[in-house]
């Protein structure tokens, strides 16, 4: 998937293992799917939702996260850089999706009040 010019395309060209919801295994692909969804179905950036319906309500700031689209894999050099030194994140894949299975940067802080939601059962 990472090797490839589009991601969505070449996850959902793939067959599937088994029968669905007979077994479990953990897909960074389906993940990324579940993104371009949420991007698809709302209109609007996978990280312009999370800064609307999740951010915001837990004191996230994100309102100046850097986004890069990852075009080769590995990211270049430069692109790494970048991404370290910014203090929020969330880079795309080749067609603009956030990347939905990892490169969320967040500071500690903001991070820790996801478990935090989590002990409290959502709220």
């Amino acid at each position: 998937m990472l090797q490839s010019h589009n991601w969505l395309r070449h996850i959902l060209s793939q067959r599937l293992v088994s029968k669905p919801g007979t077994e479990f295994a953990y897909s960074s692909a389906s993940s990324h799917l579940l993104s371009a969804i949420v991007t698809e179905t709302t209109g609007q950036s996978t990280l312009a939702y999370a800064r609307a319906k999740l951010f915001r309500p837990l004191g996230i700031r994100a309102d100046r996260a850097l986004v890069q689209p990852i075009r080769t894999w590995p990211p270049s050099p430069a692109q790494l850089r970048t991404y370290e030194q910014a203090p929020v994140a969330w880079d795309t894949d080749p067609q603009g999706y956030q990347i939905g299975f990892s490169w969320l940067k967040l500071p500690a802080r903001d991070l820790a009040k996801f478990g935090y939601l989590y002990l409290n059962g959502g709220r």
